[in-house]
C-alpha cells in the first residue's frame, strides 16, 4: 500500500518532470531510514542536504505528499515562552484554530496572530500507513521508463547544475526540531508551477492566518 501510493503520487503529479534530481527510490530509501532510526518526523533538511538540492524545492516536494491521498500529515506547532514548561511544544487545529490558545502545562494564554512567526511544520508519515523494512521490486512494465528510472542506484544520478550550490547546510543532531519547517516557508512553497495551491488545506489555514492579522 506505502510503496504503490508512492508511485501514484509521483506519476498523477508528474514529479519525475518537475524534480529531476529525485528518484523515487532514494526518496523511498530515505524514508524507510528516517523510520528504521526511529525518527518520529520525516527531515526536509536532512533530504535536501543528501541530494544536494535546496530546501524550498525540498519543501514544495515534500507537500505534494500531504493531503487526504498523500503519505504525511502535517502537524503545526509553536512553543510555549515559558521556560518553567518541560513540555514547551503547543500543538495547533489547522482546520478550527481557538481565538485563545493556552499552554495545558503553565496555563500561558496567546493570541493567533501574535505568534504566527514563531509557528513550525512537521511532516508525519500518516498513522494508518504501513511501511515494512524491505521492498521487493517487482516491475510489471519491462520498458517502462519511468520505473526503469526510478530504480537506477544513487552513484548513475546525474546532478543538474542548478541544484548545485543551493542545498541546505544541515546537521543531524537527533532533534525532532530539526526537522520543523517555518510555517512562512511552507505558505511560500505550497503554489505549483501554474501558481495554483498544490494543498487544499495549506492554502485554507493561510486565509485563516491572513484574516487573524488584519483583525
Amino acid at each position: 500500500m506505502y510503496y504503490e501510493r508512492l508511485k501514484n503520487i509521483y506519476k498523477s503529479r508528474d514529479l519525475q518532470k518537475l524534480f529531476p534530481d529525485i528518484l523515487i527510490s532514494e526518496f523511498d530509501m530515505f524514508i524507510r531510514k528516517q523510520l528504521k532510526d526511529n525518527n518520529k518526523y520525516i527531515n526536509p533538511y536532512k533530504f535536501s542536504y543528501q541530494q544536494n538540492i535546496s530546501i524550498n524545492d525540498t519543501v514544495k516536494f515534500f507537500i505534494y505528499f500531504t493531503g487526504n491521498d498523500g503519505l504525511f500529515d502535517l502537524l503545526y506547532y509553536f512553543d510555549c515562552s515559558n521556560l518553567a514548561c518541560v513540555d514547551t511544544r503547543i500543538y495547533l487545529n489547522s482546520d478550527d484554530p481557538d481565538e485563545i490558545i493556552s499552554c495545558e502545562e503553565c496555563g500561558k494564554r496567546y493570541a493567533p496572530k501574535t505568534i504566527q512567526k514563531y509557528i513550525k511544520v512537521l511532516f508525519k508519515i500518516k498513522n494508518f500507513i504501513i511501511i515494512p523494512e524491505q521492498r521487493t521490486i517487482e516491475r510489471k512494465d519491462p520498458n517502462s521508463t519511468f520505473e526503469a528510472i526510478g530504480e537506477l542506484p544513487p552513484n548513475l544520478k546525474i546532478e543538474s547544475p542548478s541544484s548545485l550550490g543551493e542545498s541546505s547546510q544541515f546537521i543531524d543532531e537527533g532533534d525532532e526540531a530539526s526537522a520543523a519547517v517555518d510555517l512562512s516557508l511552507v505558505f511560500s512553497e505550497n503554489d505549483d508551477y501554474k501558481g495554483k495551491p498544490i494543498s487544499t488545506a495549506i492554502e485554507r489555514f493561510k486565509r485563516i492566518c491572513l484574516s487573524m492579522e488584519e483583525e
